[in-house]
């Protein structure tokens, strides 16, 4: 969604053919697993280095928001789980400012989304 707004998408109509083109791959879906992993992470690589561009906009002077960061970053690879990194950096902001009592910068979507984090870990 929020490439096809960048791109200047803002009718939905984007949003209809993304739906009509994932409805498509469930038949194309096999043709692409017969392509082996080790042939998929040249581009996976790329992929990566687009995404961690946008790090060095990162405030790393003010801890409360460069440790979830951090955390984020870092355990995306070591548990090998795009969810598990999100999750742990989205309960360490949650905890951090709690801790600075900082209850403000903590909106409702937020702890929800703590929330679900911390049970997707639990299980």
């Amino acid at each position: 969604s929020v490439a096809g707004i960048t791109a200047g998408a803002r009718t939905g109509l984007a949003s209809i053919v993304t739906g009509l083109l994932f409805l498509l791959s469930l038949f194309v879906s096999p043709l692409v697993e017969s392509v082996p992993v080790f042939a998929v992470a040249p581009s996976l690589v790329i992929v990566g280095i687009f995404m961690f561009r946008k790090v060095s906009y990162l405030n790393f002077k003010d801890m409360k928001e460069a440790i979830p960061a951090f955390m984020t970053i870092i355990l995306m690879p070591m548990t090998h789980s795009i969810a598990i990194g999100l999750s742990f950096g989205f309960i360490s902001y949650i905890i951090i400012n709690v801790a600075c009592k900082e209850y403000d910068k903590i909106s409702k979507t937020l702890w929800i989304i703590g929330i679900l984090s911390f049970i997707n870990i639990i299980l």
